[in-house]
């Protein structure tokens, strides 16, 4: 569904006339049952599209609607505070609080997975080749903890290609806090100082950032 479709469901919703007896109004200090239950609606709506984008394939679309997505959820807040709100007045009841829909859960490597991804990196012979191996498996939505993070970098199979294989996975690590143990699998101070520029990146893909 693109933005376009989504701000022509709010207008309907935002529009919607009240029902009932008695002359069909809208107050601003008031928000009529069959507004307030198109609200809902709504929102339930948004929560079931985040559920869909996230079964789309192409990574690119996937962001493009996951943007839309906050821009409309974002539209109903704003629409439901002009059709609802103006003092504490609310005599149909208490106003309609749009809640973004939650964040899934990231998609973890598994350790099968894992295995797998460290075996096939060793059977390269050069960093060109192992970094495109882990190019590879960082192109979807696949997330990773700091722990296999460290794995990865501190193979001795790396020569020179330690920190572009940090530049890579930092992103996708969902257990932020413990980025630091990436430090561990470099040697010398000035690749920990590096790395130490690139630590505010970790968890920064918007597929690997935990629900809160």
């Amino acid at each position: 569904m693109t933005a376009t479709m989504l701000a022509t469901l709010l207008a309907i919703v935002v529009n919607a006339p009240a029902q009932g007896p008695g002359p069909e109004r809208r107050d601003r200090d008031r928000c009529p049952r069959d507004v307030s239950a198109a609200f809902v609606q709504l929102n339930n709506t948004l929560r079931v599209l985040g559920d869909d984008i996230d079964r789309v394939s192409n990574e690119r679309d996937r962001r493009k609607l996951r943007g839309d997505l906050t821009a409309a959820i974002r539209a109903t807040e704003r629409a439901r505070n002009e059709a609802c709100d103006s003092d504490d007045r609310h005599p149909h009841g208490p106003p309609v609080v749009i809640v973004p829909a939650p964040l899934p859960e990231p998609r973890m490597m598994s350790p099968a997975a894992f295995t797998e991804f460290l075996t096939t990196i060793k059977r390269e012979h050069f960093d060109e080749g192992r970094t495109t191996v882990v190019m590879g498996a960082m192109a979807g939505d696949i997330c990773i903890t700091s722990d296999q993070a460290k794995a990865v970098i501190g193979l001795p199979a790396f020569t020179d290609g330690r920190m572009d294989v940090a530049r890579l996975m930092l992103p996708r690590i969902v257990d932020v806090e413990r980025s630091y143990l990436l430090s561990q699998a470099f040697v010398f101070d000035s690749d920990k100082k590096e790395l130490a520029k690139l630590l505010p990146t970790a968890g920064t893909h918007p597929a690997c950032q935990r629900p809160r």
